[in-house]
């Protein structure tokens, strides 16, 4: 993403010549402002298109923000451009001087145009809401006065009632970037209303997209770093364990010590972090073996490629191992001529060089975390370099085995089905966002959204935990169902399941045990769907391989029922199943 490097000219061009690929759905987006801003919807097509999101963006009228709020409650992204300065003219001339009783009547009013904006959009997945500035307005840096109370209760008041879904943004640390002058454009302003320039919008872009690209599904997941001068200061082939620089008592040592801590604060984040290195096996492993002083261990690893081969293969390898595309992987190395080849046989990799500056490495260490942001992390997030080595191990066992069964039968598999439980909000309204292959109907679902169903008396949400002999999956499926107790019918709105727990049967029996419960509730009759996306193929027949009937065939989808009298028990004795909560 060059938004910053690109002519405006050649993004309006890109822009026009864009088509949207047959078969996908649009990313849509939103924007609500008070004042005119039709260019950033300009640079943030470009941003989101050119990192291949399919953004649609809509930029609602000027000065609607309340009433097109309610417009755009089905987008997947909304961004509030609410400018303080821009609230009324009055405002804007006699603002330092406001009267206490007015300017604590306009606090209320505005206070309640937040919450009425906050509420519509509630249902959207995310909302990037802008701090309230009172820089537009030239305050004084010694007293803030009216306007720096404006816009500090109204900060206050959104930090406080925000839904989970609300991210907010901090236009005056993207103003500092760009400087105050370079910040607004006061003849636009007076004359169409158009408050910011377009360098403060390239910045602003550039500072959301992170966030845009996690709730994209567009984040990245793995690290790939090679070793030397990279992980630690120095050669360990010809400067030997020992006198390699990564602890703080001297200036090279204090930059790798700080760079493996940024790394190792990564991957407590979820980032899975992996090693490319050219070097003998036999040394790398000494390092982490003999320095017991450095931050990265060697089990903070999930993959290690070390060797004399191409390292573009070698990270090609690391993503099949780890069953991730290449566009989800970053690579860092010391040698421009590494990055450039990566770079040049893997275009979908995004690739860093350690600056020769050394001191500017900590900081473009911070830079690329933006590429891995994930607001919404959860507990399976968090340990996601665990998993990974649990399955590794099963992968071990699984070779022993001659079939299939005896190796299901040997995990020892466990679900725990947990139904509308409010500690689970969270976690359920990502697997919704995020999964995509084992997806049957593919229905995206806020935090908020995940919650009013939780309370809802006519809605039960199945979550199912799996664990098995080397370890716990964390919550991996979501079944969503709405129930019709007069009629003692439901509905199976969705049905989903990580593909990490896949190729084990957990779907056939945590579909049995929605069903268990349904019938112990008086259920008699469920329907239930099929909706056709780009990437669910392999679920296009689940509902007919459990003997479902079909009620409705159409080109993008079908329907189902069942008779929960006439269903019959998959003959599946080695899974394990209770009711209970998250431990």
């Amino acid at each position: 993403m060059l938004v910053n490097s690109t002519k405006y000219a050649e993004m309006l061009a890109f822009n026009r010549s864009w088509k949207l690929p047959a078969g996908v759905e649009p990313y849509t987006v939103g924007i609500l402002s008070n004042i005119v801003i039709y260019q950033l919807k300009d640079v943030l097509e470009y941003a989101l298109r050119t990192a291949g999101i399919p953004a649609s963006v809509q930029v609602g009228e000027y000065d609607n923000v309340v009433q097109d709020s309610l417009r755009f409650r089905d987008k997947r992204l909304v961004v509030v451009f609410w400018e303080a300065f821009n609230f009324s003219d009055q405002l804007r001339s006699k603002g330092q001087y406001l009267a206490e009783a007015e300017l604590a009547d306009l606090l209320l009013h505005w206070k309640r145009q937040i919450d009425s904006v906050l509420e519509a959009l509630s249902p959207v997945p995310l909302v990037l809401f802008n701090r309230f500035s009172p820089w537009a307005a030239g305050a004084l840096v010694v007293e803030d006065g009216a306007w720096g109370r404006i816009c500090r209760e109204l900060n206050q008041h959104i930090e406080q009632s925000k839904p989970a879904n609300v991210i907010l943004v901090d236009v005056a640390a993207v103003a500092a970037q760009v400087s105050i002058r370079e910040t607004f454009d006061w003849r636009n302003f007076y004359e169409s209303r158009v408050l910011y320039s377009l360098n403060f919008l390239r910045q602003y872009v550039q500072g959301v997209f992170p966030a845009v690209a996690a709730a994209a599904g567009r984040a990245k997941k793995v690290l790939v770093l090679d070793c030397d001068d990279t992980l630690w200061g120095g050669i360990v082939g010809e400067d030997g364990v020992p006198a390699l620089a990564m602890t703080p008592d001297t200036f090279k040592g204090m930059i790798f010590h700080e760079a493996q801590s940024l790394y190792a604060a990564l991957r407590e984040r979820g980032v899975l972090l992996a090693l490319c290195s050219k070097n003998n096996p036999e040394d790398v492993d000494a390092v982490f073996a003999g320095r017991t002083d450095m931050v990265l261990k060697s089990s903070d690893l999930v993959c290690k490629k070390v060797g004399w081969g191409n390292k573009a293969e070698a990270i090609e390898a690391i993503a099949r191992e780890l069953n991730l595309g290449l566009d989800a992987v970053v690579f860092v190395d010391d040698s421009e001529f590494e990055v450039r080849s990566v770079k040049d046989m893997l275009p979908q990799v995004t690739t860093f060089c350690v600056p020769q500056a050394i001191q500017d490495y900590p900081g473009m260490i911070r830079s690329l975390a933006g590429l891995f942001f994930n607001p919404f992390a959860t507990k399976e997030d968090r340990q996601k370099t665990e998993m990974y080595a649990q399955e590794a191990r099963r992968e071990l066992v699984r070779a022993k085995f001659g079939n299939m069964e005896d190796y299901l039968r040997s995990l020892k598999l466990q679900l725990r089905v947990m139904i509308s439980d409010p500690a689970l909000v969270g976690r359920m309204a990502q697997l919704s966002q995020k999964t995509n292959q084992f997806n049957l109907t593919t229905r995206r679902y806020t935090e908020s959204q995940i919650a009013a169903f939780c309370d809802d008396g006519n809605c039960a949400l199945f979550a199912v935990n799996v664990a098995d002999a080397f370890g716990d999956y964390g919550v991996t499926g979501l079944a969503v169902v709405t129930l019709d107790r007069h009629k003692l019918e439901a509905d199976v709105d969705t049905f989903l399941l990580s593909c990490r727990v896949l190729g084990r049967n957990i779907e056939l029996v945590f579909f049995e045990a929605v069903v268990g419960w349904l019938k112990s509730q008086g259920i008699k009759r469920i329907t239930a769907h099929y909706r056709a996306t780009p990437k669910n193929a392999q679920v296009a027949d689940f509902w007919d391989r459990l003997a479902l009937s079909r009620s409705a065939d159409g080109g993008s989808g079908r329907d189902y029922v069942l008779s929960l009298d006439s269903y019959n028990k998959q003959p599946i004795d080695y899974i394990g199943v209770e009711y209970g909560k998250q431990d």
